[in-house]
């Protein structure tokens, strides 16, 4: 049994100085999931690219936090869940735009070409016979 908890607004504080990323935060490996009965859900999306509408229509990937070369798991209860998203009707066309990340892989730069087409939402993890302790 999967239980997603879904978030109105996930903060977390901005990294410090260029490359330097905050090791409050865990790693996750991310896996396909199954066919699952979901009702859509309509939903208003702002980043800081845009605001639009979007349908979640299914869940696709479930994430859990996992140790990276021996590295601490800061928070085990904290998984995700992402769901395929269409776009709402009357969407606008997305605008490309290259964008430059720093992480523990070093600094990067990627062209966005499209918009979305998940939406992951902070969740916990039950599976059948935890009687209701969420891992």
């Amino acid at each position: 049994m999967l239980a997603v908890m879904l978030a109105a607004m996930l903060t977390a504080p901005p990294p410090g100085a260029a490359g330097e990323i905050s090791t409050l935060f865990d790693e996750y490996k991310c896996s396909i999931t199954g066919t699952t009965v979901f009702e859509n859900i309509e939903l208003t999306l702002v980043d800081q690219f845009e605001t639009t509408g979007a349908i979640a229509i299914r869940p696709v990937i479930i994430c859990n936090p996992v140790s990276k070369n021996g590295g601490p798991i800061n928070n085990p209860f904290l998984h995700y869940v992402c769901s395929q998203t269409i776009n709402a009707r009357g969407t606008p066309a997305f605008e490309q735009r290259t964008v430059t990340v720093v992480n523990q892989f070093g600094e990067h730069s990627f062209l966005v070409r499209n918009r979305h087409n998940t939406v992951c939402v902070p969740s916990l993890k039950f599976e059948d016979g935890d009687n209701g302790t969420a891992e």
